[in-house]
């Protein structure tokens, strides 16, 4: 009787020193050479928005020509109106304009607003050139008096990759007016 409990135990030993192993190389499996990491369905998404959850198993970073060429992409002009019109002036108005739609995450819905496109013309990217990434952007007044470039439009390009409960950001610019 004693022998087999020894047997037993020693079974389980060996059972459980095989399978240690075999999650290891399953977790590293996960992370493939070129640098793509699957995602697992079941992790949470700090930023809340389903829209764009998970929408590939792995995320790959962008290379250096696509970061470039949403650069090249990306700009924020005046309208012929907004040429006319005094920079402290479109200052002010963009100011109210921000804290009108402050609680968008990002200045969708400002850019569409009628007021914003009578003085301003933004080109941004579409959401499908992004696989598995996502593009999110502000457009700011600077608060320094004397800066050469007040007002200027900040994007940030984020991986799906969630890392440390965040997504991280793999490219941020600015575009000058």
């Amino acid at each position: 009787m004693k022998l087999s409990k020894k047997m037993t135990l020693i079974s389980m030993a060996a059972a459980a020193a095989a399978i240690v192993p075999i999650v290891i190389l399953t977790a590293l499996s996960d992370v493939k050479k070129d640098y793509t990491v699957k995602l697992s369905s079941s992790a949470p998404c700090p930023c809340g928005n389903l829209a764009h959850h998970f929408v590939a198993e792995t995320v790959s970073l962008m290379s250096t020509t696509k970061l470039e060429n949403i650069y090249d992409n990306t700009s924020l002009k005046l309208t012929e109106e907004g040429k006319k019109a005094n920079i402290n002036d479109l200052k002010v108005i963009l100011q109210k304009l921000i804290t009108k739609y402050s609680t968008n995450q990002d200045h969708s819905n400002l850019i569409n607003d009628k007021i914003f496109m009578k003085y301003f013309l933004v080109k941004i990217p579409k959401q499908s050139d992004f696989t598995n990434h996502y593009f999110e952007f502000k457009i700011k007044v600077s608060d320094d008096k004397n800066s050469k470039h007040p007002i200027y439009l900040e994007y940030k390009i984020r991986s799906l990759n969630i890392v440390n409960k965040s997504h991280p950001i793999e490219d941020i610019r600015q575009i000058y007016l």
